[in-house]
């Protein structure tokens, strides 16, 4: 029984080879003729293959290709100002086109008031934005919120630009299976 399959493997393997192989020379046949024909050189071109990427990664790559723009505030602010609006509508309109995708808001604050205060500042800055997102209909089950108050600030410094530059939401974008 085995020895049978195993003869069975060698002659559909002989097979294989002579078809293949019979092919590959008849190719380089006629490339040869053509070059005698036309007096030139046989020219290799090397193709690099394409990456094997499926295309869910490709597609969820793209989703979260994306980079949103900090949200920034006013002094001892969470209020959104019209700059602000336009970025969560822009980041609104991503999500909206990107079901699979859940968004972390973070909110910051300057080194300016306790670190209470600046924790409890950087969660209202983020809730603000939650809520504007909802309002432009994403669901709350893909908004999470945290604050890092003072302790993680874009700019050291205590010069009112990098002061300005510290008080802000960022926002990271995350595929929901990555999230969970």
């Amino acid at each position: 029984m085995l020895t049978n399959s195993i003869a069975r493997l060698a002659v559909l393997t002989v097979a294989l080879s002579s078809t293949f192989g019979a092919g590959c020379a008849a190719d380089h046949a006629l490339q040869r003729d053509t070059n005698l024909a036309t007096n030139t050189r046989p020219t290799t071109v090397v193709t690099p293959p394409a990456p094997a990427v499926p295309e869910t990664d490709t597609a969820a790559a793209d989703r979260l290709a994306f980079v949103p723009e900090p949200v920034r505030f006013g002094y001892d602010q969470s209020a959104l100002d019209d700059n602000g609006r336009a970025q969560l509508t822009a980041l609104a309109r991503h999500l909206q086109g990107s079901p699979g995708v859940k968004v972390r808001v973070v909110g910051h604050a300057d080194e300016r008031g306790t670190p209470e205060y600046n924790m409890s500042l950087g969660d209202e800055r983020a809730r603000v934005a939650r809520d504007y997102l909802v309002r432009m209909g994403i669901s709350t089950d893909r908004i999470l919120t945290s604050s890092r108050g003072e302790e993680e600030p874009a700019v050291p410094g205590a010069g009112e630009s990098a002061l300005a530059a510290n008080r802000r939401d960022e926002f990271v974008l995350m595929n929901e299976v990555a999230s969970r």
